[in-house]
């Protein structure tokens, strides 16, 4: 009895250029679909149970589901891809036995379709999907509405056969792995902190306000979809909160820091290095910038603008009154909520 497992040694990138058809005309590859460990890796997968006593080929086919495993009309391309598919094979032999055989995706790229427009490509490519017969969870794909947004979301699912000893092709039903999700690189979430005004804050300070300037524009025009911190060494970690949005400018609020304990480890350190950490609570993307806390009020967070600044906004025209800090709740005593992250 054969009993072949199949399982991602390597997941894909999360986020993939897809290909238009055009730009694998006459045999090019178009872009490559890498790895996510980096460095130009790619998808791998382990095949174990592999024994020649039972069966004289080993077969693992691949193709495009959705996140919810229907059949994508998105096509794979490259080595060992044909109509559309992943198509691998191997003769196994003695020397196979008891051994995992790693199985690498290293010239392949995914192939989209136009979904809008009269073209009809997109019918066309669905109808090309059904052809293949590669549906391992027996799900219709007629049954799956594709959008503009849902289509531009996929994973890869692959199985694995075998060619027994009298030449009958025979699927594993137990030998079926599935990817994480792919999704189109358009929808990858951009944070990166530019630039911190001021650039220090004060100890002693009832509470302060702070400015971040970033490098593209923010992802979300709702300042509840961003969570805001101030982290020390040891994961000690100060709740801020995010006071109001621009295109790329976020305004928070720093709470007192008096009398906190997490500032005793430095007690004689003018400055304490620390870092503001912004989350975008959709996509759990976060960036961190450099920040320090004085102990001597040179700044006492003065938000004149900076001198190099480029065209941004300016207290005079954000459209914030001057008293929108002082209706902000912070905890009685001027105290300061304190979290461990695990």
């Amino acid at each position: 009895m054969v009993s072949l497992s199949l399982s991602i040694l390597e997941q894909p990138a999360r986020y993939h250029r897809f290909r238009y058809e055009t730009e694998i005309a006459g045999g090019k590859l178009g872009g490559l679909l890498y790895g996510r460990s980096g460095s130009k890796s790619c998808v791998r997968l382990t095949l174990r149970g592999a024994d020649p006593a039972v069966c004289r080929t080993v077969i693992v086919i691949g193709g495009t589901i959705s996140p919810d495993g229907y059949p994508h009309p998105f096509y794979m391309h490259g080595d060992s891809c044909e109509s559309g598919a992943f198509q691998w094979r191997r003769d196994i032999t003695a020397a196979d036995v008891g051994k995992e055989i790693e199985i690498c995706l290293e010239k392949v790229s995914l192939v989209c379709v136009p979904h809008g427009g009269s073209s009809g490509k997109l019918q066309k490519a669905i109808k090309r999907r059904e052809e293949i017969q590669f549906n391992p969870f027996n799900k219709k794909i007629s049954e799956m509405k594709y959008t503009s947004r849902n289509v531009r979301e996929l994973r890869l699912v692959f199985q694995a056969y075998y060619i027994d000893l009298n030449g009958k092709t025979v699927p594993c039903k137990g030998a079926i792995a599935q990817t994480e999700v792919i999704s189109d690189i358009k929808f990858q979430t951009k944070l990166e902190i530019e630039e911190a005004h001021p650039s220090e804050g004060y100890v002693h300070a009832k509470q302060q306000e702070m400015w971040l300037y970033f490098k593209d524009a923010l992802p979300h025009t709702d300042a509840s979809q961003y969570n805001a911190f101030l982290d020390f060494e040891g994961e000690q970690i100060v709740q801020c909160k995010v006071l109001w949005l621009k295109k790329q400018l976020m305004s928070i609020i720093i709470p007192s820091l008096r009398g906190s304990a997490l500032l005793g480890g430095s007690a004689t350190a003018d400055r304490i290095e620390c870092s503001i950490r912004i989350v975008d609570l959709k996509s759990d993307v976060a960036a961190e910038h450099e920040f320090y806390l004085s102990r001597s009020c040179t700044l006492c967070n003065s938000l004149t603008e900076p001198a190099h600044k480029r065209s941004r906004c300016s207290p005079s025209n954000d459209g914030q009154p001057e008293t929108e800090i002082a209706v902000i709740s912070l905890p009685a005593s001027d105290s300061v909520e304190v979290k461990t992250e695990n």
